[in-house]
């Protein structure tokens, strides 16, 4: 389930580290552009050695 863009700004930042050499990384940001018009993005990776 995705959320919709809003008129308020909010952002989040996760790092995660764990045994094994798994790291992963995730973060949005939801900001007005204009009055009418909102931008939220994504992103998110995980990586692990094996």
């Amino acid at each position: 389930m995705t959320a919709k863009p809003g008129p308020d700004f909010e952002s989040y930042v996760t790092l995660r580290a764990a045994s094994f050499g798994e790291t992963g990384l995730r973060a949005m940001i939801n900001t007005p552009i204009t009055d009418n018009l909102y931008f939220r993005g994504n992103y998110a990776t995980e990586t692990t050695d094996g």
